[in-house]
């Protein structure tokens, strides 16, 4: 633990984790395949708009 009573980072992906393993043992199949998807969209739709985003303007600049 931290010296604010937070989680640490590890600690925080051991939990996460613990969890996963137990949502796989007692989840069906296919409704994990779903919240994955939709865990990796949410990261992965928008770092590719910022991209996208950061090129556009890069562009503009240099002409």
């Amino acid at each position: 633990m931290s010296k604010l009573g937070l989680l640490t980072f590890a600690e925080l992906n051991t939990l996460a984790g613990l969890v996963v393993l137990h949502l796989l043992s007692s989840i069906d199949f296919n409704v994990l395949i779903t919240v994955g998807a939709v865990v990796i969209a949410a990261f992965v739709i928008p770092s590719l708009l910022a991209i996208r985003d950061e090129r556009i303007s890069t562009e503009a600049e240099h002409g």
